[in-house]
C-alpha cells in the first residue's frame, strides 16, 4: 500500500506577499494559467470540487491507489465536505513551480496534472485520519472559486481523443494486461519485508481496471477501459531504487499529458517490459546473494563527525558544489540551525529520505537515509518568522549511526569519495573539457529571457566558480572531494526556465552521480549532460528570437 503523510503548508512569504506574475491570468496563491487554445467544449460537463495540491513528485494517475494521512484542520474540513456534499469525490493536482526568482516571494505555480479521486475508505485516528483514495480520471481546473480554508474549483474532464478505429486498441490492451500479469508473477518472488502488503500495486490497479465503475459521477469523467489499462501499468515495483522511481514519475507525467490512447499503451507496454527485465535481473542477484556474506565497506577507523541531520524528499537531493537557500521556520529546525552555527562550525548534513517499505499502519513506514551531503552555512538572514539560510554542498557522506531523534535528527557520518584512479593523466583533460563546456552553456544561458527578479549570476556559474576556490573551512580534509570530483558535480545545475521533464532529467543525473565512485565516468556523464543542455538552450534561444519578432 502506498501511504503518504501529507502536510502542505503555504510558505510564509506566499501567505503575506502578493505574487508578481508575468502571465495574464492570475490564480490564488500564485497559481498561473498560460493562454493556450481551448481543448474543451464550452458546454463540457463541469463539477465544483475541493482541491488538494501535491508536489511534482507525487502526481497521481487514474487507477492508482494511495493512502493519505490528513491531520491539518483545513484538510480535515476538505475531507468532511467530500464525504458529505461531494459523493466522496475531490481533486488531487500537482503544483508545478514555473518561475523562481532569487527571493521566496517570487515563486509562481501552475496547477497541472489534475486527477479526480474517489474516497474508498477513511480510518479515523487520534490525530487526523488515514484516507484511502483511488484515481478515477484526468481533469482540468478551469476556475478557482475558494481559497480558504482550502482550495475549491470548477473542473472539467480530460479524456483521450476518440480514435478513427478502435480495432488496434483491443489487441494492445491484451498485450499490456498480459505483460502486467507476467511482471506481477515475477514481483511476488522478490524478497520483501514481512510487513509488505500481499497484493502488489500493479495487481491492485489491474484488478480495478476490470471492475465496473460503480461511482455516482457523470460518465464524461470516467475514462475508457483502454485508457484505464494504459495508466494501470504505471505503478511502482516493490523495492524500486531512486532512479527507477524517478523514471516512473517521468512516465506518469508524460502519460498525463498525452491524448493518444494507442501511443500511451505502446509506451506503457515498453515500460512494463523494461520492468520485467529489471525484476528478472534482481531475482538473479537475489538468488546469488542469499548465501553470500556481505563485506564491510567502511574502515572502523574512518574519520567521522557527529552532526545535525536535515531530511529532504527524493526530489530535493543536493550535490557537492550546489548552492541552495532554505526557509527554516519550525522551532526544531531553528534549533538545528543554532547548534550548527554555535557548536558545529557552520556544518550540518542534508540527506534524502527514500521510502522503501510502506505498510498498512503509518508506524511501519520505512525509509532509507541516502545521498547525504555535508553542507556549509554561507549566510543567514533572520526574518520575522524563521530565517533564510544559504547553504553550499561540500562533499558526500554516509550516515552510519543515529544518535538523536528529538527535537531534530543527529547522527555520526563518514566521508564518501571516489576511488583513487590508477593514473590522473586522463582526468585533467576531461576536467578542462567539462569546464569549457560549462562556460559555453553559461554564455548561452545568460541570453535567455528571464524575469527581472532572477539573479544575475546563473547557478552554473556560481557552482563552477566555487570549484576553483580554496576550501577555507574548518573541517577534516577527508570530507573534501578532489577538484575533478567537484567539477563533475558542478555540471549538475538547473538551467533558467527548465521544463518539468528537464528538471526530472537533472534529478536523475544527480542521483546517479551521487552513487558513482568513478570520477572519470562521472565527468563523461556530466560532459554529455552539459552538451545536451547547450543544444536545448540554443533551440530555446532560436524560438525566443522568432517570438520577439
Amino acid at each position: 500500500m502506498n501511504c503518504t503523510t501529507f502536510n502542505l503548508t503555504i510558505p510564509f512569504s506566499l501567505a503575506r506577499t502578493r505574487i508578481r506574475n508575468p502571465h495574464p491570468t492570475l490564480l490564488p496563491f500564485g497559481f498561473t494559467s498560460k493562454r493556450k487554445r481551448c481543448r474543451f467544449s464550452p458546454n463540457a460537463t463541469s463539477l465544483e470540487l475541493p482541491l488538494l495540491p501535491f508536489s511534482l513528485s507525487q502526481v497521481l494517475v487514474p487507477s492508482e491507489f494511495k493512502t493519505l494521512h490528513l491531520y491539518e484542520a483545513r484538510y480535515l474540513d476538505l475531507l468532511e465536505e467530500s464525504l458529505l456534499q461531494n459523493k466522496k469525490f475531490f481533486v488531487l493536482f500537482v503544483l508545478d513551480p514555473i518561475i523562481i526568482g532569487d527571493m521566496l516571494q517570487e515563486v509562481s505555480f501552475a496547477a497541472r496534472n489534475g486527477c479526480l479521486v474517489f474516497i474508498e475508505n477513511v480510518e479515523r485516528l487520534e490525530v487526523g485520519a488515514l484516507v484511502s483514495i483511488r484515481g478515477i480520471g484526468r481533469i482540468k481546473i478551469i476556475k478557482f472559486v475558494q481559497a480558504n480554508p482550502y482550495l475549491k474549483g470548477v473542473v472539467i474532464p480530460v479524456q483521450d481523443r476518440v480514435p478513427d478505429s478502435v480495432s488496434g486498441l483491443s489487441p494492445k490492451v491484451m498485450q499490456v494486461k498480459e505483460a502486467l500479469c507476467s511482471l506481477n508473477s515475477l514481483e511476488i518472488k522478490l524478497k520483501v519485508p514481512k510487513e509488505a502488503p500481499l497484493q502488489s500495486q500493479i495487481a491492485d490497479s489491474l484488478m480495478w481496471t476490470e471492475k465496473e465503475l460503480l461511482v455516482d459521477c457523470d460518465e464524461a469523467f470516467l475514462p475508457s477501459l483502454a485508457e484505464r489499462v494504459s495508466f494501470a501499468a504505471l505503478q511502482p515495483v516493490s523495492g524500486s531504487t531512486q532512479s527507477e522511481l524517478l523514471k516512473l514519475q517521468q512516465e506518469k507525467l508524460k502519460a498525463m499529458e498525452m491524448k493518444d490512447t494507442l501511443q500511451r499503451l505502446d509506451n506503457s507496454l515498453q515500460f512494463v517490459k523494461d520492468n520485467i527485465s529489471m525484476v528478472a535481473a534482481k531475482l538473479a542477484i537475489q538468488s546469488l546473494e542469499m548465501n553470500k556474506p556481505k563485506r564491510c565497506r567502511f574502515s572502523p577507523n574512518a574519520t567521522s563527525l557527529e552532526l545535525p541531520l536535515l531530511p529532504f524528499s527524493l526530489s530535493e537531493v543536493l550535490v557537492p558544489s550546489e548552492f541552495k537557500t532554505l526557509h527554516l521556520y519550525e522551532a526544531r529546525y531553528l534549533a538545528l540551525l543554532e547548534e550548527s552555527l554555535l557548536r558545529n562550525k557552520k556544518f550540518f548534513v542534508h540527506f534524502v529520505l527514500d521510502p522503501i517499505i510502506i505498510d498498512d499502519s503509518l508506524e511501519e513506514a520505512s525509509f532509507a537515509a541516502r545521498n547525504g551531503c555535508l553542507v556549509f552555512i554561507e549566510n543567514v538572514e533572520r526574518l520575522e518568522v524563521g530565517a533564510l539560510v544559504s547553504i553550499r554542498g561540500i562533499g558526500r557522506i554516509k550516515i552510519i549511526k543515529f544518535v538523536q531523534a528529538d527535537p531534530y535528527l543527529k547522527g555520526v557520518v563518514i566521508p564518501v569519495q571516489d576511488r583513487v584512479p590508477d593514473s590522473g593523466s586522463r582526468l585533467n583533460p576531461k576536467v578542462m573539457q567539462v569546464k569549457e563546456a560549462l562556460c559555453s552553456l553559461n554564455c548561452l544561458e545568460i541570453k535567455l529571457k528571464a524575469p527581472k527578479e532572477a539573479p544575475l549570476q546563473t547557478q552554473i556559474a556560481n557552482s563552477l566558480m566555487w570549484t576553483e576556490k580554496d576550501l577555507l573551512v574548518d573541517c577534516d580534509e577527508a570530507f573534501f572531494p578532489s577538484l575533478a570530483e567537484r567539477v563533475s558535480f558542478a555540471a549538475l545545475q538547473p538551467v533558467s526556465g527548465s521544463t518539468q521533464s528537464e528538471l526530472l532529467k537533472l534529478q536523475q543525473e544527480k542521483l546517479k552521480a551521487m552513487e558513482l565512485k568513478d570520477t572519470l565516468q562521472r565527468l563523461d556523464n556530466s560532459l554529455q549532460f552539459v552538451k545536451d543542455n547547450i543544444s536545448m538552450v540554443a533551440a530555446k534561444l532560436a524560438i525566443q528570437s522568432l517570438e520577439m519578432k
